[in-house]
């Protein structure tokens, strides 16, 4: 019997490893995208961050291995120890710290009680990177706490339309007590627009007649932001007295408020 061509343990459980390695990420992903992200366990989230193994190491052991930082060690040390696992390497540990902060992040964030412009622009800073006008609803409930962050329209490099009814549907339903809107200028310039101002009059106007108060509309640049509370009078008591009059005799408002109770 000829045993030359018989592959040695070492080969064939490098070309095993190698078989699970590959296989394994496109099973995670597909019960992702099929069953949802709270479907996969611990371990399995860890190996998808991770992606791939080595020959040596497959990926369930380097995710496991991982876990076992993560749960068990200081996080002032997850660094280090997470780069010191043989097959991980620095590019792997530094996604897994970086979910990780992100989640931290995104999680505190709920928790953050929104009474100024400057509490909240640390959380839309990043949509002054984009090139085209995004404009953000961010709901909030009684406590002025975050509820959600929804972006409800993409326009050009300075131009977004937004309608009032796109704002205030999602925070209808949601229960929400209160709202900021923000949008980014990717020219650069904090100063609004004249289009600016009147959206913000009628988003006062829908806000006060809905009893879901504007908080502020803040426009987001690299270097800072404008804040039309802060910096203008326009949320003043007077203007909204005036607004609030003038929400009641507008028939074209009435349609918007209508068609944001009404929709499904």
């Amino acid at each position: 019997m000829n045993h030359t061509n018989i592959p040695s343990y070492e080969n064939w459980n490098n070309r095993y490893s190698q078989e699970r390695v590959t296989a394994v990420k496109p099973q995670i992903r597909e019960k992702l995208l099929q069953y949802g992200v709270k479907s996969l366990s611990d371990l399995e989230l860890m190996m998808a961050l991770i992606g791939t193994g080595t020959h040596d190491c497959p990926v369930e052991q380097l995710a496991s291995s991982a876990l076992q930082v993560i749960l068990t060690r200081n996080k002032d040390t997850w660094c280090d120890e997470l780069q010191a696992i043989k097959g991980l390497g620095p590019t792997k540990a530094a996604v897994i710290l970086a979910a990780f902060e992100s989640g931290t992040r995104l999680t505190s964030s709920r928790e953050i009680k929104i009474r100024a412009a400057r509490d909240l622009h640390p959380l839309l800073q990043p949509y002054a990177l984009e090139k085209q006008e995004h404009f953000v609803v961010v709901s909030l409930n009684g406590a002025h706490e975050i509820m959600n962050i929804r972006v409800v329209s993409v326009g050009t490099v300075n131009r977004t339309v937004v309608h009032p009814r796109d704002v205030f549907s999602e925070a209808v339903k949601a229960g929400a007590s209160s709202l900021v809107v923000a949008h980014n200028h990717p020219s650069g310039t904090r100063e609004p627009s004249i289009e600016d101002y009147q959206l913000t009059e009628r988003l006062i106007m829908s806000g006060k007649a809905l009893g879901i108060q504007l908080i502020d509309h803040l426009i987001i640049t690299k270097t800072g932001f404008f804040s039309f509370r802060e910096e203008t009078n326009i949320f003043s008591v007077e203007m909204r007295s005036q607004t609030y009059t003038a929400a009641h005799d507008s028939p074209l408002l009435a349609r918007w408020l209508e068609e944001i109770q009404m929709k499904p």
